[in-house]
């Protein structure tokens, strides 16, 4: 906070020095009216001539009501216009030089304060180029100019024109004939028309294979005209017989007919068996891996089955699909069971992982990524003392390895004891919806802040009188000698075992170590009132008694040295020649203390407490060196604020250093 002035500053010819102008920044200077420097900047005609330095352009600035005069130290122009056709130069006054020079084709004039652009002349004749029998022609440079221009006559003479068509050659001349051409040359003139060869690439023969009972449609004719125009075309359609159940109709060459109906092929497969014919054998279908084999409707087990393969995968296109159900229709009270067995005979060890169910799905780079997982270990295989452990983990992103456990529950030695893990990393955050009720005997925060939403706070819950809320309270820390706020109820009261500080006011409606403040209160108030309008003095050489008319006497003994919060010799003085309580007053509110302001290099905000119960308190700041040594004493000024009837701040712009301390002198005035 700045110095503030209401009016002007005259030095009366004086210098002013080891000074700078008002530092802004760029934002400053764009958003001129910013509120964090509203009483320096502004718009508005008050504020022409207004001078500030840009810190980051390196500019002096100064403010003319409509735009900003920058000085760079580089010359002594306040302002350059150049001239277009439509302006007007009215400040040159400056040391301003401009060099326009012209190039190919442009050539610059100045006459005073006018500058002429020209475009330059070329050797072309202003003229049309170009009729019904002749053809322009142009010379163009690098500019795009045209430095040249005529035209050529159409000579034909006895020449042949050649006109080369395409496959389908057009020529209308304008008549309504086509085909026509009119000349105007006077003696017979040749046009041949010259129907050019045409390329023709076949296509590569198509191959198919017919099923039974399907047609076959070749081409067997092609016409054209004496041009070689296609014109016509004829085809054959040949329909292939089907294959017949019974021999007078099979296919030429075929004598044994497999019923291959509907019906057979079912009971085929009904009682398909292996080479050998024996039971519950292995039915293999397909001859290599490569083998597809694909059933269109369902597939009924009724049996244990087993699926011998590396990988199992259910697909379906359709939204919502594929989808797996495991269904028990049996009237009991069991459920489906979906079970992940690992055997491995005597090769079990601790921490095996038995089995797992990961969710994955693209990314936006189209990669597949495991997004989360259900994971099963052995915790530990140890025969009749086997313990599990369970794995609920989550993609956490921004790392490769981004994949973290949020949920691990696991058993323990101890039995039918289960351990449970929530959440991973210190910065997790677990929320639970509804209530939460703790069943044990001991609930360990190991976190920096705890933040509770609610309203109240019940310790000891479970006490249902006082006695059993003794000793209930909170606990500040682990050490020997902790803080602690207590219910003690032998004498009805919470107990605290370190001092205690209240910034603020303390209201209270009964006693504190059985003084009750309020009576004390008014009593001491109507004292004051009894002290401004019922004193009297009496006094000797070396006292003076001031008597109150409340029967309270106070001795005060006359002050021999004037130091902060003793009366001075002045005072004494009065004192001793008082004969009115007024007097007597006046002398004693006449405050005066002296505080040191000691700098260290870092705070510019010093609140010094005066206690004089009143803001109306004169306040000078004198240079005191370090500690007094190299003191000038001499008058300096900062910002001094009043916050408050007990105190004082000193405000400086830039912290006072360690090596520089300063004396303020205190006086307090009534009205």
């Amino acid at each position: 906070m700045a110095l503030k002035y209401l009016s002007n500053i005259d030095l009366g010819g004086l210098q002013i020095q080891n000074a700078k102008p008002y530092v802004i920044t760029t934002a400053d200077q764009t958003a001129f009216a910013n509120t964090a420097h509203a009483s320096y900047l502004g718009t508005g005609a008050g504020n022409i001539g207004k001078m500030y330095w840009n810190s980051q352009t390196l500019t002096f600035l100064i403010w003319k009501g409509t735009g900003w005069v920058v000085l760079d130290g580089s010359g002594d122009i306040s302002s350059v216009s150049l001239v277009s056709d439509s302006g007007t130069l009215t400040d040159n006054a400056g040391a301003v030089s401009f060099t326009i020079s012209g190039d190919t084709g442009i050539s610059t004039t100045a006459s005073g304060t006018t500058l002429e652009i020209d475009l330059d002349d070329t050797a072309v004749t202003t003229g049309t180029y170009g009729s019904s029998t002749s053809i322009p022609n142009f010379t163009v440079d690098q500019q795009g100019r045209i430095t040249d221009a005529g035209s050529n006559s159409i000579t034909v003479g006895d020449a042949a024109i050649t006109i080369a068509g395409g496959t389908d050659l057009e020529i209308n001349t304008g008549s309504s004939a086509n085909g026509i051409f009119t000349t105007n040359q006077g003696t017979d003139e040749t046009i041949t028309l010259d129907h050019s060869d045409v390329t023709r690439t076949d296509a590569s023969n198509a191959t198919s294979t017919l099923a039974f009972g399907g047609t076959l449609t070749p081409f067997t004719s092609l016409g054209s005209s004496s041009k070689g125009h296609v014109t016509s075309s004829q085809k054959t359609v040949f329909t292939l017989p089907s294959l017949g159940t019974a021999s007078g109709t099979a296919l030429e060459g075929d004598t044994d007919i497999l019923n291959v109906s509907n019906a057979h092929l079912l009971t085929a497969l009904a009682n398909l068996e292996s080479s050998g014919g024996a039971a519950n054998e292995e039915i293999t279908i397909g001859t290599d891996s490569g083998d597809t084999v694909k059933f269109t409707g369902s597939i009924k087990m009724e049996e244990n089955s087993s699926f011998l393969a590396t990988q199992f995968t259910f697909e379906d296109p359709t939204s919502g699909k594929p989808l797996v159900v495991l269904k028990n229709t049996n009237a009991d009270t069991a459920g489906a069971t979906l079970r992940f067995t690992k055997d491995g005979s005597s090769s079990a060890a601790d921490n095996d992982e038995i089995g797992q169910i990961e969710f994955k799905h693209d990314d936006s780079a189209n990669v597949q990524h495991k997004y989360a997982a259900i994971q099963a270990f052995s915790l530990d295989v140890t025969n009749n003392d086997e313990l599990g452990k369970l794995k609920l983990g989550v993609s956490t992103g921004h790392t490769t390895n981004s994949y973290q456990d949020g949920l691990v529950i696991q058993g323990h030695a101890t039995d039918d004891r289960v351990d449970v893990v929530i959440g991973n990393g210190t910065t997790s955050v677990t929320t639970i919806a509804g209530d939460l009720t703790i069943t044990g005997t001991t609930t360990t925060v190991n976190s920096t802040d705890v933040e509770i939403a609610d309203i109240n706070i019940t310790v000891a819950k479970g006490a249902t009188t006082s006695a059993n809320a003794n000793g209930s309270g909170i606990t500040f820390s682990n050490w020997s000698s902790a803080p602690v706020l207590s219910w003690d109820h032998s004498n009805t009261r919470l107990n605290v075992n370190k001092a205690f500080h209240v910034a603020g006011s303390i209201t209270t409606t009964g006693t504190v170590d059985g003084i009750d403040i309020a009576t004390d209160v008014a009593a001491n108030t109507l004292k004051e009132t009894n002290v401004d309008t019922n004193l009297s003095i009496t006094g000797t050489t070396g006292a003076r008694t001031i008597v109150s008319s409340d029967g309270t006497n106070a001795i005060i003994p006359i002050a021999t040295t004037s130091v902060s919060g003793v009366m001075s010799a002045a005072q004494v003085t009065t004192l001793n020649t008082a004969t009115t309580p007024a007097e007597v007053s006046a002398q004693i509110e006449a405050t005066n203390k002296v505080i040191q302001i000691v700098g260290d290099g870092s705070d510019v905000d010093f609140d010094l407490t005066h206690d004089f119960g009143t803001k109306l308190v004169s306040v000078e700041i004198l240079d005191y060196g370090n500690n007094g040594t190299g003191a000038t004493y001499a008058t300096v000024h900062a910002d001094v604020t009043r916050p408050d009837d007990a105190y004082i701040r000193v405000i400086f712009a830039v912290a006072p250093s360690a090596t520089q301390d300063y004396m303020v002198l205190l006086k307090k005035f009534t009205v």
